[in-house]
């Protein structure tokens, strides 16, 4: 880290120099009044306070031009240019009108043009620090995507390096990785809505069951893998799903949201929200059903979400919300290679099933304990189940009915993260110390047995008490303290030093049935039962540290190192699957991030970018290959065998930029046309393997090229949008298995997307439309080892959507 640092500092000490400037902003009101003027430089979070006679002074800044925005509450927002200089400094004046509008008749036509749908988040929010950290903010509302479906491919388009996995038509479950990290139930990142876990079980079973609706997202938070030391152990980093709230200029408002889509698809959205006096209030219910393209594809989903906040005087708030997620989903299973080239639309299961009952609830507490120290507690609950049933042999086998598998998850959690936050300003440039605390108390109970043979969703044991499978509690706790600091040591030079103690505690206890079947008949040769328990305590220290440049208001330099640490999944101590075989002794994956990057806009403001380098090292990577073993009886079978198989090295340039042609050429046109650009790059080799097959192989579920491209329009009321996407080829376990007769191993082939969506707003109504693989191509972007397969799961075919929104 050293070494970084020093590298860092002279590359960029050699070429860019801060200067002192500054300017004087005089602002006048329309009517007397003494509320608080603020302003702040664009993209940046500097900002300045007038003083008793109304003027603002700026200082410390790059000489040159300057966008300013300046906020009084109660009046309209302006935003100027200025040309700063070293002394003396250049004045300036600006008069603010007060906000006078018509709550009912009131209509936005035009778009903030310099979003384009996606933003960074400031350096200090009132719940984390940011700066020198690769980040993307998602604003859903402004992005040309089908948000009924939830549809990862539109929605992440502008996020370098996003993998999606894609499972069903509804958008039922999420599945999106980062720089080359599985994308399974997004389970390489640290899930969480409104800054709280929504995950099954954040160390030992991170696996995100739950998606929140984006109908009801304000926006979408992804920090990467240097968000462990303020957010936990995962290498992906941090996602974040900001939920709305109540609209603060109503008392009342509701929206409804009417889909209807190809192969029976209806979706519903209904949102009430609104403020009076001191509370703010915003709720939804969600529903959802479909068929599928594929036969035994059927689902219906049902969600509920309320949220109720009040403010304590003019220093504190408390907010409340409870989230509620059901969803029962038919499952048609996997494929072999030769049927999916056949007929991708056959399926040869028609007794699986799937459901998920997901309950959380959080309260937040927000208070101002001194002028510059703020504190941030968030407590939560989870309590939620998931259940998989059916036919979980190989593919390769007929389901002949009789009685099925059930695989029955209950995870019931507790957890508290606190935060305080110390501000100060040097010579007007901001800075800032965060501390912070997590308590967390899992408690994970996994069973496994035989379910009664019918064809419906009976979620039922033969044996509740004598399970034929396996029966295992997974408490775990864990304690965490983590600090980091953002320290000017310029106008232009920041520094971000952190670290994060954890201690982790994990335990298992319970029992397992080994049952020995012929490789080919599946016939029952013997059976056993075994009593087992782990315990395992770790004691974790991470470290890490980020620079910041900043002297242009456009353009930001950054780099950081940070440790990463990922605990072994409870699925990685015992899962009774016939399809994989777990390997004793497994340890956790450990290793650290680097990143080296720029984002900004250039050209007069008309392209914005975000670019950067990124190498990541991983040890002790668990994977999967396929292996020969022997059972009791003597009999040799090839089987998926998880393990701990080598250290991986990650290289990776990622590159997104966004166009702006009416900007460039238009720039007083009343309508905006935008093209971007999205690329991902990445290496991913296995290193010191004990086995050579290994060493140099490709890591599973990593393209080479990860290419995206579209062109978004709109003028006044009407929007539309157009995308493209390439993903190259991927494998699907560490021997680089080109084929295997169950589907559960192989290549998984390249592919090219194309996806359009339109939408036209009239006062209270808005229409949407989307068309979802345009060419409707087929392809496939999973090979499941276990539900909702085993084999090759097709991705969804061309798709037809609209939706009518009212809002009152």
């Amino acid at each position: 880290m050293r070494l970084i640092a020093i590298l860092l500092l002279i590359g960029f000490a050699s070429l860019l120099r801060a200067q002192d400037a500054g300017v004087n902003v005089r602002v006048s009101l329309e009517k007397k009044s003494s509320v608080k003027i603020e302003a702040f430089i664009d993209n940046t979070d500097r900002n300045f306070q007038a003083n008793n006679e109304n003027i603002i002074e700026v200082r410390n800044v790059e000489p040159g031009t300057h966008t300013l925005t300046i906020f009084a509450e109660g009046y309209q927002s302006r935003s100027m240019q200025v040309e700063a200089s070293a002394l003396p400094y250049p004045s300036f004046n600006m008069a603010l009108m007060e906000v006078s509008f018509d709550l009912n008749e009131i209509e936005v036509i035009d778009a903030d043009r310099s979003s384009l749908g996606m933003a960074h988040l400031k350096y200090i929010e009132v719940d984390g620090l940011y700066a020198a950290k690769k980040n993307e903010i998602v604003l859903p509302d402004e992005m040309a995507a089908n948000r009924s479906t939830n549809n990862s491919r539109q929605i992440f388009s502008k996020v370098a390096g996003v993998n999606v996995q894609e499972t069903d038509a509804g958008g039922l479950q999420m599945g999106i990785g980062v720089r080359g990290l599985d994308p399974k139930r997004t389970t390489n990142f640290n899930t969480r809505q409104d800054g709280y876990d929504i995950s099954a079980d954040a160390l030992g079973y991170p696996e995100s069951y739950y998606t929140p609706p984006i109908e009801a997202v304000e926006k979408i938070e992804l920090v990467r893998g240097a968000a462990s030391l303020q957010y936990g152990t995962q290498f992906g980093g941090l996602l974040n799903f900001k939920m709305k709230r109540g609209n603060e200029q109503k008392a009342l408002e509701v929206v409804s949201r009417q889909t209807v889509g190809s192969y029976n698809y209806f979706g519903s959205f209904n949102s009430i929200g609104g403020s009076a006096g001191d509370w703010n209030y915003y709720a939804y219910f969600q529903h959802k059903n479909g068929n599928g393209w594929r036969p035994n594809t059927d689902f219906v989903s049902n969600g509920f979400y309320a949220q109720v906040g009040r403010k304590l005087g003019d220093k504190w708030s408390v907010d409340m919300a409870f989230t509620h997620n059901y969803y029962n989903t038919q499952q048609a299973g996997g494929l072999t290679d030769r049927q999916f080239e056949t007929d991708p639309n056959v399926s040869f299961r028609d007794r699986n099933w799937f459901r998920v009952n997901w309950n959380v609830a959080n309260v937040t507490i927000n208070g101002q304990l001194t002028k510059n120290l703020s504190i941030n507690s968030k407590t939560f609950v989870l309590s939620s189940s998931r259940a998989a049933l059916g036919f979980l042999g190989s593919i390769t086998r007929i389901d002949t009915g009789g009685a099925r598998d059930m695989i029955l998850g209950e995870f019931n959690n507790l957890g508290n993260e606190t935060r305080l936050i110390q501000r100060y300003n040097r010579n007007g440039v901001p800075g800032a110390i965060i501390i912070g605390s997590r308590l967390y108390q899992g408690d994970t109970r996994n069973r496994q047995g035989k379910a009664k043979g019918f064809d419906g969703p009976d979620y039922t044991f033969i044996n509740p008490e004598n399970l034929e499978g396996s029966d295992f509690d997974f408490p775990s706790q864990n304690a965490a303290f983590f600090a980091e600091a953002l320290v000017p040591l310029s106008a232009c030079w920041f520094l971000t030093p952190g670290m994060r103690f954890e201690h982790i505690s994990t335990h298992s206890e319970g029992y397992y049935t080994e049952q020995n079947r012929h490789p080919i008949t599946g016939e029952l040769l013997s059976q056993n039962s075994f009593d087992a328990a782990t315990n395992q305590e770790r004691n974790i220290l991470l470290m890490g540290i980020g620079f910041l440049w900043r002297c242009r208001t456009d353009v930001e330099l950054y780099a950081n190192a940070s440790q990463n640490y990922r605990a072994m999944n409870f699925s990685d101590i015992y899962v009774n699957n016939p399809n994989i075989v777990i390997a004793p002794g497994m340890q956790d994956e450990k290793g650290f991030t680097i990143d080296l990057g720029a984002k900004g806009k250039l050209f007069k403001r008309v392209m914005s970018f975000d670019a950067s380098l990124f190498m990541m090292q991983y040890r002790n990577r668990i994977g999967e290959t396929l292996t020969t073993i022997e059972n009791q009886e003597g009999i040799k079978r090839i089987v998926n065998y998880r393990d701990n198989i080598a250290d991986a090295l990650f290289v990776g340039v990622e590159l997104v930029e966004e166009i702006d042609f009416t900007q460039w050429l238009f720039p007083s046109a009343p309508w905006q046309l935008t093209w971007f650009n999205n690329i991902a790059l990445v290496e991913a080799r296995y290193q010191n393997a004990e086995a050579d097959l290994f060493n140099g192989n490709r890591v599973e579920n990593v393209p080479l090229v990860n290419y995206k491209t579209g062109i978004n329009f709109k003028q006044g009321r009407f929007a539309s949008g157009i995308q493209f996407s390439w993903v190259g080829n991927q494998y699907t376990d560490a021997s680089n298995a080109e084929f295997f007769p169950d589907a559960t191993v192989g290549t998984i082939p390249s592919c090219q997307v194309m996806d359009a969506s339109l939408s036209y707003t009239m006062k209270r109504f808005k229409l949407e439309g989307s068309v979802n693989n345009i060419t409707d191509q087929i392809y496939f972007t999973r090979r499941a080892t276990g539900y909702p397969g085993p084999g090759i799961i097709p991705a969804q075919r061309r798709m037809f959507f609209m939706t009518l929104e009212v809002k009152i």
